[in-house]
This record gives structure tokens, sequence and C-alpha cells, in this order.
């Protein structure tokens, strides 16, 4: 997982990634899985390393800013706005240390 984050995003972390979760993106109609990690600390260690087929943006949002950003429409991407509140979620009952 985290191989596959740097090669999509540039970025990495020397802390161990917390899963916070997995759910199937729609059970009625896919079997597959989302699995939902943390990682703190990141840092940007190079540039993406994309396939030929794949398109990503990164964006670097303030935590603080991220519930606004959903609740005000600028971030609409499902997957982004769960994992916010899934985040939001785990650092309320184990803050980082």
């Amino acid at each position: 997982m985290l191989r596959e984050v740097q090669e999509e995003t540039g970025y990495s972390t020397d802390r161990e990634p917390i899963l916070l979760g997995q759910f199937y993106v729609n059970p009625a109609t896919q079997t597959n899985k989302v699995f939902t990690y943390l990682l703190l600390d990141a840092y940007h260690t190079s540039g993406q390393q994309l396939d030929p087929t794949e398109f990503i943006d990164v964006h670097i949002y303030n935590w603080n800013e991220m519930g606004s950003l959903i609740v005000n429409g600028e971030i609409q991407q499902l997957f982004t706005a769960h994992a916010y509140y899934m985040a939001l979620s785990y650092l309320k009952e184990k803050p980082i240390r």
C-alpha cells in the first residue's frame, strides 16, 4: 500500500499506516472493497510514477478546513469525504502523540 501511495502521489511516511476501515463500493453490483488508511507525517519524496492510463492530480488541503470544504461542495469526491470523516473519528478517539 505504501509503495502504491508513493507511486501515485509522490508522498511517503516512516510511520506505520493506520487501517481506518474497509467497505464495499456498491455491494449490489460490485465485489471490490475500498481499504482506507491514515498516513501520519507524510512527506514528498519524488514525482509521480503513473501508469500510462492513470491521471491523478494531487491536492494539498489544510486539515482544519477539510470539513467546511466538503460541506460547501468544494470537495465532492465520495472516497475523500469518507476518508476524512473516518480519520476525524479515529483522531478524536486516539489523538496524535
